[in-house]
């Protein structure tokens, strides 16, 4: 049996720390947005703005809120004859970001996408 210990993303910057975290996928299980500033020992929560929410509170964390939620976004850009996000722009755009953390992981210098 697998008994892993979930999904974890850290990201570290000048300014401070993100760390997202979930007992599964995020995708699918949800997950939990923490960060910390300067010399700040311990991270906070981080609420997600509530402007970032589309659908009903009614429906469930986890899978069912993410999928709600693009479709809700899918259904706005259709109406409104604007891109949906994300697309397969944003998707280049955010490999050539994983390609650049690579990079700067390789050399230990800071890179540009």
């Amino acid at each position: 049996p697998y008994h892993g210990s979930g999904w974890k993303l850290e990201v570290y910057g000048r300014e401070g720390t993100l760390v997202v975290t979930s007992d599964g996928s995020p995708s699918t299980n949800g997950a939990r947005l923490q960060g910390g500033k300067g010399d700040v020992s311990e991270l906070e929560d981080i609420e997600i703005p509530a402007r970032h929410t589309w659908i009903p509170d009614s429906v469930p964390q986890g899978a069912p809120f993410n999928i709600a939620q693009l479709w809700s976004r899918f259904a706005d850009a259709i109406r409104s004859g604007e891109r949906v996000e994300p697309d397969f722009d944003t998707a280049v755009q955010r490999h050539k970001l994983l390609d650049a953390i690579l990079r700067s992981s390789d050399t230990g210098q800071a890179q540009a996408p």
